[in-house]
């Protein structure tokens, strides 16, 4: 990987976080189409699922996939500010959000 390719993906990706949620998304968005980002793991990747039957358009399932490494590249800079632009609309929790320990699932008193 260039220098070029590990500054882009690891330095202004995560800057879109800065961005309002709408441009970021949108940038992102293009920049899957467009390309240029994680193109060897996305070519090998294509490739491993193809193999398995998951793709059936190739190009779609690139542009899915460079989008996913690239929200990838930008969630943890989101997380860290505390902001969520997607979380909250496009998450539903059902069941128990959170299990028991397992002492006490086991009916173990401590």
């Amino acid at each position: 990987m260039s220098i070029r390719a590990q500054v882009a993906e690891c330095v202004a990706l995560p800057a879109l976080a800065a961005l309002p949620w709408r441009i970021a998304w949108a940038a992102m968005r293009h920049m899957a189409r467009r390309g240029g980002y994680f193109e060897d793991t996305a070519e090998r990747a294509v490739e491993v699922a193809g193999a398995h039957g998951f793709v059936r358009d190739r190009s779609a399932w690139l542009v899915e996939h460079r989008l996913m490494r690239i929200v990838d590249q930008v969630d943890p800079v989101l997380a860290s500010r505390g902001r969520d632009p997607r979380g909250e609309r496009q998450l539903r929790v059902e069941g128990v959000p959170q299990p028991p320990p397992p002492n006490r699932a086991l009916g173990v008193k401590i």
